[in-house]
């Protein structure tokens, strides 16, 4: 039942959007910045970051800090199929859809992710392990920033992005501080018992995805038919509106994500790496790293198709499970044995 899952949300909408959204996109110099900010919390600005943290910088921050990025996203996507709140410019033409997505709009899942990694990496500096220190004020800004950025491009309400930067700084807090504490070494342990046990993760956020799923499927056709009118005009006309059968096959590529961070963890102790000596070893590292990386990740990603949905999902599965693992294995042992 639509009334029980979701609150009512459009006296909160329209007040949202007469007071912030609207005149906040009057500042159309803000467009292209805004894109930009947008466009940094994707997945392609989120691989070289993470490999080159890898590689070159903090392994620790790598490692334990990229499980946040699939968690923080597929935990997002449960929420929005149970909420189901229309986007700005789904609900009103009046605002201008300067980016495209398909996802339901509460909470935003750019602000939460951007939240959540900028406070691990900031958290993180003070465990032993970390090679590297990261300020907490460009860190803050740099999300506060991405959030506004999510209002201005119409695709987020205010509420929805406070919800985001509060929940992705909580639950990153909750991860650095209770979470990895917690659990138990993995050093003792066989490849085969670290990996069942770094498959859990995998098991239990698909299991919530499904469920989740299962739900929103249920609504299909409650959807205003405005919503679908809006969205796909202008620009992004003869696009179909399906917020829920694209997001699942997104989501199936965070799977592959924690999928993968099970098999490159369990057996990333085979690979060792050193960090690189200088600078200029360090640059060639992360460019000829990072080269191999996208021309597989959008190599893959030329040749997965939007249609049909379950190949769609199947390929983006092995997509970002291959991400990890070239991260963590496949990446160190070619660097060693280029001698980088």
């Amino acid at each position: 039942n639509r009334s029980q899952l979701m609150p009512d949300w459009a006296s909160l909408s329209r007040f949202e959007i007469r007071h912030v959204t609207l005149p906040l996109q009057r500042y159309r110099a803000l467009k292209v910045p805004s894109q930009v900010l947008g466009h940094s919390v994707s997945g392609e600005a989120m691989l070289p970051l993470f490999a080159s943290l890898y590689w070159c910088l903090d392994q620790h921050k790598c490692f334990c800090g990229i499980w946040l990025v699939p968690l923080s996203e597929m935990a997002n996507g449960v929420v929005k199929w149970l909420t189901r709140r229309g986007r700005p410019a789904w609900v009103d033409e009046r605002v201008m859809m300067h980016q495209w997505s398909s996802e339901f709009s509460f909470p935003s899942s750019h602000s939460q992710l951007a939240a959540a990694v900028m406070t691990w990496l900031v958290l993180s500096s003070a465990h032993a392990e970390a090679a590297t220190s990261t300020p907490a004020l460009p860190s803050a800004a740099y999300a506060l920033l991405v959030a506004a950025s999510r209002v201005h491009v119409g695709l987020h309400f205010p509420s929805d992005v406070a919800v985001g930067l509060l929940w992705g700084a909580l639950s990153a807090a909750a991860y650095a501080h209770i979470v990895l504490p917690s659990l138990p070494s993995f050093v003792h342990w066989s490849a085969t018992s670290r990996l069942c046990a770094l498959l859990l993760p995998a098991a239990a956020a698909g299991l919530a995805v499904h469920a989740a799923y299962c739900v929103a499927e249920r609504s299909r056709g409650s959807d205003p038919p405005e919503w679908s009118r809006n969205a796909c005009r202008g620009r992004y006309k003869g696009r179909e509106l399906d917020p829920r059968g694209v997001p699942h096959g997104n989501y199936m590529g965070m799977l592959g994500v924690l999928a993968g961070l099970a098999v490159g963890g369990a057996f990333k102790h085979l690979f060792p790496l050193h960090y690189p000596g200088s600078g200029a070893s360090a640059f060639v590292r992360a460019v000829v790293g990072n080269g191999g990386l996208l021309a597989l990740f959008e190599g893959i990603g030329a040749a997965t198709p939007r249609q049909p949905l379950r190949l769609y999902a199947a390929l983006r599965f092995l997509k970002y499970w291959l991400v990890p693992v070239y991260i963590l294995l496949l990446a160190p042992y070619a660097f060693v044995r280029l001698g980088l």
